[in-house]
């Protein structure tokens, strides 16, 4: 993953900034977290968690679904798509759900409180 943290100076948040196929891990951090300088406690709660192996985490907006060495990254909308997606609708999917290793999630989110703890 390519990765870039930020700080917006203007709302004094942090962001996750990730371009390509894991849009949607940047899209999911940036709306469940918006972190303040050393506000890292849910941060890093969710590494736990992650490192816990729990099957799944839930949001109001997005789940996270871990199985063994993956997690899987997905918007609850998703779920309630019962119909088949036309290669027209599947184009924003991308942006609603993506994979990686919990490796790289977990290294991804040390890093970020890094970030936040240093900035």
């Amino acid at each position: 993953m390519d990765v870039d943290f930020v700080y917006d100076t203007h709302k004094r948040v942090h962001l996750v900034d990730i371009s390509g196929e894991h849009v949607a891990v940047a899209n999911f951090l940036n709306s469940v977290f918006s972190p303040a300088r050393k506000e890292t406690r849910d941060i890093e709660l969710l590494i736990t968690q992650i490192e816990q192996q729990l099957p799944s985490i839930l949001y109001k907006e997005w789940t996270l679904s871990i199985d063994g060495d993956d997690v899987t990254i997905q918007h609850n909308s998703c779920f309630d798509q019962d119909t088949e997606h036309t290669e027209d609708t599947s184009i924003m999917d991308w942006e609603l759900k993506s994979s990686c290793s919990t490796t790289d999630l977990t290294e991804l989110l040390i890093n970020w409180v890094d970030f936040i703890e240093t900035t």
